[in-house]
């Protein structure tokens, strides 16, 4: 019966073990972001929606490079920019060196896919998630340039603490095998 009851405490806190995940979210929503436009996928970033929002995105890129700004309705890439008939599809900034790109955003909320249309930028990972949100977010004026907040992530010390806590109910399922 004791290792009955060592067993069932070591599988419940077994659940204590499963790895940690970082969960983008936000209670803040932005009326300006700066993105460094380059290979790489950002986002969510949380933009203010609704009458009246007036939120932007600025892409700041290379002006030595050709990169351009580009609406797609997922993160999928099109296997061609040209010859659309639909408003999922549109080109934001034509691709050039122009090194800059102010986007006002649609005031409906949801999500708004950006990739560049120029050379393999799309399928090198060139794109961002918009998250255009009317919820009852904190709003701020402007962010610095980057990636959205975190959260959900485990600090050093309470990683440090999970792995203690396993190898602790390793050992008791050990003990617990051995002694049933």
């Amino acid at each position: 019966m004791k290792g009955a009851l060592q067993l069932l405490l070591a599988l419940a806190l077994l659940a204590a073990c499963r790895p940690a995940t970082a969960v983008i979210t936000s209670n803040v929503c932005y009326q300006r972001w700066t993105v460094d436009w380059r290979v790489a996928t950002v986002g969510p970033i949380f933009m203010c929606g609704g009458e009246g929002s007036n939120s932007t995105v600025t892409f700041k890129w290379n002006a030595n490079e050709d990169h351009g700004v580009f609406q797609i309705p997922t993160d999928a890439c099109p296997s061609s920019f040209t010859g659309f008939a639909t408003d999922q599809y549109k080109e934001l900034a034509a691709a050039g060196r122009v090194g800059e790109f102010t986007w006002q955003l649609p005031t409906t909320p949801g999500d708004y896919w950006v990739t560049s249309q120029a050379n393999s930028d799309c399928t090198n990972g060139m794109k961002a998630l918009i998250r255009v949100t009317n919820a009852d977010y904190t709003k701020r004026e402007s962010a610095v340039p980057g990636t959205p907040p975190v959260s959900g992530s485990s600090s050093s010390f309470a990683a440090s603490w999970r792995t203690l806590v396993c190898a602790a109910v390793l050992a008791l399922l050990v003990a617990a095998a051995a002694g049933l």
